[in-house]
């Protein structure tokens, strides 16, 4: 694999408010991930700047991001070079601690 961009940091998504949540354009290179050490990873922009993107952490059970983006590219209406919309906030989790909430719109 040639070198990596930045990764993207979603701790800079700083909205705890699910009616007004942060929101990125993400345009995938490839539909295929990678992984490291600490997650599972796209390669692609993050409105418009070059990042690999976290999808999944190993040290979170939270896989949202990942079941969605996974289940919206098997249907066909996540594609390569396409752009789509991420929205996200910090929610509470079922054991009232903060979670990250994700909505992704193709």
């Amino acid at each position: 694999m040639s070198e990596l961009p930045p990764f993207w940091k979603w701790g800079s998504c700083k909205s705890e408010d699910e009616n007004n949540p942060d929101k990125m354009v993400i345009v995938l290179k490839e539909l295929d991930t990678f992984e490291t050490e600490y997650g599972i990873n796209y390669t692609g922009t993050v409105n418009g700047t070059d990042y690999a993107i976290p999808v999944y952490s190993f040290n979170s059970a939270n896989k949202s991001l990942y079941k969605k983006i996974k289940g919206l590219i098997a249907s066909g209406k996540i594609k390569a070079e396409k752009p789509f919309k991420v929205l996200t906030w910090l929610g509470i989790s079922k054991n009232d601690r903060k979670i990250r909430k994700w909505e992704v719109e193709p």
